[in-house]
């Protein structure tokens, strides 16, 4: 019995008295280690603690998803509004003066959309607003400052709007597609001519193009977690 505890246990172990044989100095080291295995008791944390953290994070996570879910319908409906109360402006419109004029800004409230981005082949149809701020492009597009106005037949038209909402439909735009902007006294058609990622600090894509030009601009890759390193860009020239 002694040779098989010895080769299971090692030179040293104690026997189930508690009395020590060989390797004194060994057997005290293997019954440390033995209390360093022993869980304490007093340091588990209860379970009615550990449901109350399990209920609590189950609690919070469901809040999260419903503020996420109403944010997202709230900005359905601000959108939805815009390109009703657009058809609405373009119906009044109907049976004026048919010269063309530039809507330029000022000449109607900031919750007015100055125009409405319509892409057919992607089903997608966005009111644009002025500027590119919080605000705006949580009900919409805006039109990025120190562009072209909507309207007009020369300059480049620089539109921005975020990539997991009213610009996730870029995804699956190709050159050749058609993109209407209508305005209160017009609709102009352009024709996508190609599709590119820069860097956020690469401004260039918005400069003057010397032929009437539309730029669509929303952050990249589409599905990234936080925020996107680059920027997908759509161009489009104005087709007659």
């Amino acid at each position: 019995r002694y040779v098989a505890h010895t080769l299971f246990y090692g030179p040293a172990y104690r026997t189930r008295k508690g009395h020590r044989r060989d390797g004194g100095a060994v057997a005290g080291e293997l019954a440390t280690g033995c209390r360093r295995l022993t869980i304490d008791s007093r340091c588990a944390m209860p379970i009615s603690a550990r449901r109350w953290l399990e209920t609590l994070s189950w609690g919070a996570g469901t809040c999260l998803l419903v503020i996420y879910g109403a944010a997202l319908a709230w900005s359905s409906y601000d959108s939805d509004r815009g390109l009703g109360v657009m058809r609405e402006a373009r119906a009044a419109h109907t049976g004026e003066s048919t010269q063309s004029h530039q809507l330029m800004p000022g000449a109607m409230n900031a919750t007015f959309p100055r125009a409405v981005l319509r892409i057919p082949s992607l089903e997608l149809e966005v009111p644009v607003y002025a500027g590119t701020s919080t605000g705006v492009l949580n009900r919409g597009a805006g039109l990025i400052e120190g562009t072209a106005w909507p309207g007009s037949d020369d300059g480049n038209i620089g539109i921005a709007a975020h990539r997991d909402s009213f610009f996730r439909p870029l995804q699956g735009i190709r050159p050749g597609a058609d993109l209407y902007l209508d305005t209160v006294q017009s609709t102009r058609r352009y024709r996508v001519t190609s599709t590119s990622v820069v860097a956020p600090q690469d401004v260039a894509v918005l400069a003057d193009t010397g032929r009437p030009s539309v730029t669509l601009v929303t952050c990249y890759p589409f599905h990234y977690v936080g925020a996107a390193p680059q920027r997908f860009i759509v161009r489009a020239e104005l087709s007659h």
